[in-house]
């Protein structure tokens, strides 16, 4: 008799502990459902305001409204100037092609390259960089580069230079300058630009959702 009370105590608190579990399971499973759903609907409202905003969310570049705003920099090209910032979709896409074709076709001065876009100015360095402008074929594609990026753009040359003009009067420090506008603009700073951007997008198009509610 004392057996089957004690089985039938252990049986019970079996299944006390069997429902316990599977209330503690579905608990979990409902707090993580929860969770994906709340995730889901702010993910939904962020790339609402990308979308609004005119921003690839999987995408690297900026979108052109946001090149359009962001301040470039001036650099003296022999008696003139150019402007040299933030490019626009299809020249950065282009201008990443145009960059790493010149390090397959010069990969002896990949370093000297670096040594722009880093904007190193030691005298070894720049030892190192003035070489690579000695080679006509060299200096000629990065002329390539500059005007597919920079000089084709009306914005960015106003006082219409060609790329034969450019090469012929600009300076090594100067061209150095423009190597190291280029990548910082547009890989140094790009990265950061977009978020910054991303960031003020989705709080904006957050507190328009709150007007809307409140109204």
């Amino acid at each position: 008799m004392t057996e089957a009370i004690l089985t039938s105590q252990t049986e019970g608190t079996s299944w006390l502990l069997a429902l316990l579990a599977v209330a503690l399971f579905a608990l979990i499973v409902s707090g993580i459902a929860v969770w994906l759903f709340s995730r889901l609907i702010r993910r939904e409202k962020q790339l609402a305001a990308y979308k609004q905003c005119n921003f690839d969310a999987e995408g690297y570049s900026v979108p052109d409204a946001q090149v359009d705003t962001t301040k470039p920099e001036r650099v003296q090209v022999g008696d003139s100037f150019i402007f040299v910032g933030m490019l626009d979709v299809p020249r950065l896409q282009r201008f990443a092609v145009d960059y790493v074709s010149f390090l397959l076709r010069f990969r002896r001065y990949a370093e000297a390259l670096a040594i722009a876009a880093e904007g190193k100015s030691s005298d070894e360095d720049l030892a190192e960089f003035r070489r690579m402008l000695i080679d006509k074929k060299a200096y000629g594609f990065i002329g390539d580069i500059i005007d597919n990026a920079i000089l084709s753009n009306a914005k960015a040359n106003p006082n219409k230079l060609t790329k034969r003009h450019v090469l012929k009067v600009m300076e090594p420090d100067q061209l150095q300058r423009i190597l190291f506008a280029l990548w910082s603009f547009n890989y140094g700073l790009q990265f950061k630009k977009k978020i910054e951007a991303q960031i003020q997008a989705v709080v904006a198009h957050m507190r328009w959702d709150l007007l809307e509610r409140m109204s």
